[in-house]
């Protein structure tokens, strides 16, 4: 029986979170809030899109979440508005890290 995450259902939790970021973000732009209650949601709602971008993009960038190629190119947008960042930006960025800075180099020195 085939399901619709590619590696495991517990990448539920990772499409919640960033369902999640995307609902404070609207939330907060439809309660019209006054400068006060931005300020004071900011750190939260920023601690919110740091923590996404560490797992739920960090997880999108290597692996495809879901097993239709549609479902993942949905998901690209919603990860994108949620999270501020591009996938592919991301990926980008990311494998010059490891290229460069996470891993040993070839020769071992």
């Amino acid at each position: 029986m085939k399901t619709i995450f590619k590696h495991s259902f517990k990448d539920i939790f990772l499409v919640a979170q960033t369902l999640l970021v995307l609902s404070v973000a609207y939330a907060m732009a439809i309660a019209d809030l006054s400068v006060l209650w931005n300020l004071l949601i900011a750190p939260f709602h920023i601690y919110l899109i740091v923590n996404a971008q560490n797992s739920t993009l960090h997880h999108h960038c290597h692996w495809t979440t879901f097993s239709r190629k549609s479902w993942n190119s949905v998901y690209d947008l919603l990860v994108a508005a949620g999270h501020y960042n591009k996938v592919q930006t991301y990926r980008v960025v990311h494998n010059i890290h490891h290229k460069y800075v996470n891993d040993l180099p070839v020769n071992g020195v």
